[in-house]
């Protein structure tokens, strides 16, 4: 299962060895997010099928509004659709199959600036890859995760993502097995991140893999650290 087509998607996949992808979610449809969305036509053709797609209604008018040819044949074109978008309102869950088994998801929405944007929780995983702000809902749709995947893009405050003292208060919060910080800025140095971040905390880099065990633990992969 993917989440988002960023633009990078086809080198993303290569660096990561994928050959097939069986479903996505979208957070929502800011260009960083969708605009490499044309890059799944090669698992599409592969597989045979279109690719169930789930967001919220808001993503869903935005990216049909941008990428109608996606969802539907446009008239005169021979070319196919190449997903089949679902609409997921918070709360609600759906699921993607795929030959490694079945995995459940749900959706919940958080602030962004003024985007419609979500997060997303499938089993002890949360990812929240955008976000400046959580209400009581957000919070309980993150009560119980093991590991949180969140924004932290700089040091300072920023009108539409957080920041890394305020991702620190959200993980003191919820209190997940393990707490990465993504979607880093250029201002902020790798290694000084990594040594004052506290423990069960660490920040995220290209090619990350972390493995979820099969309970509520979370494990991740220090090797190239």
């Amino acid at each position: 299962m993917l989440i988002d087509t960023s633009p990078d998607l086809r080198e993303q996949m290569l660096s990561a060895g994928v050959t097939s992808i069986d479903g996505v979610a979208f957070t929502h449809a800011h260009a960083d997010q969708a605009h490499g969305i044309d890059d799944v036509r090669a698992f599409v053709y592969r597989r045979g099928a279109r690719l169930d797609a789930m967001m919220n209604s808001q993503t869903q008018s935005l990216l049909r509004a941008r990428f109608g040819y996606i969802f539907e044949t446009p008239e005169g074109s021979g070319y196919p659709p190449l997903m089949r978008d679902h609409g997921l309102e918070a709360g609600q869950t759906a699921s993607i199959d795929g030959p490694g088994g079945q995995i459940e998801l749900s959706l919940f929405d958080v602030v962004h600036g003024r985007e419609p944007c979500s997060g997303v929780r499938i089993g002890p995983l949360a990812y929240t890859p955008d976000v400046n702000g959580l209400d009581q809902k957000a919070m309980q749709a993150l009560s119980g995760t093991s590991l949180w995947i969140v924004d932290a893009l700089r040091d300072k405050p920023h009108p539409s993502h957080a920041h890394v003292n305020l991702a620190l208060d959200w993980l003191s919060q919820i209190k997940p097995r393990l707490g990465v910080l993504t979607n880093l800025h250029i201002d902020l140095d790798y290694k000084d991140l990594l040594e004052r971040l506290p423990e069960g905390v660490r920040p995220a880099y290209d090619g990350l893999q972390i493995t979820l065990a099969p309970s509520d633990g979370a494990l991740i992969d220090l090797s190239r650290i």
